[in-house]
């Protein structure tokens, strides 16, 4: 069977560059082709004609970032829209995170050392999404308030 020269047709964004082989009992055709990314794939004729591969993956990938950033950005990934919110009943270690993200620890607010800070929980204050219930403390600073609070 007579193999179609290709060679140069461009489908999509992939451009055909060259014959690899033929392969199988229906002896399809593979051919090396160069994105307009500049990725190189081996692809079987019949998915270029078919429309069924348009790129590398590259496209796919592409469209992926989009929709994600779309959804990262929307109000139902963020707070309460999203379905992973559980609120103010987040563990400790949920909430910690949370707060190391959104504000910065610049000193300990008792003896101004910057060395490894911590945020401590305010004594009488609950765990929740809201940084005045918190103290930005040193470690030895952060023991020393703990114990005298009779959380330790």
């Amino acid at each position: 069977m007579k193999v179609e020269n290709l060679l140069n047709k461009k489908f999509n964004q992939l451009t055909i560059i060259k014959f690899i082989e033929t392969r199988g009992k229906s002896r399809h055709a593979y051919w090396l082709c160069r994105c307009s990314c500049g990725n190189e794939k081996i692809l079987r004729v019949g998915h270029l004609k078919s429309g069924q591969v348009k790129s590398c993956g590259c496209l796919s990938r592409k469209k992926a970032s989009v929709r994600f950033i779309k959804y990262a950005n929307s109000k139902a990934h963020k707070g309460e829209g999203n379905p992973q919110w559980k609120g103010d009943e987040a563990k400790v270690s949920a909430i910690h995170n949370w707060l190391a993200r959104h504000f910065t620890k610049e000193k300990c607010s008792k003896c101004d050392s910057v060395k490894t800070l911590d945020w401590a929980l305010k004594t009488g204050k609950k765990y929740s999404h809201n940084k005045n219930n918190f103290l930005v403390l040193c470690r030895s600073c952060h023991f020393i308030y703990d114990y005298k609070s009779g959380i330790r």
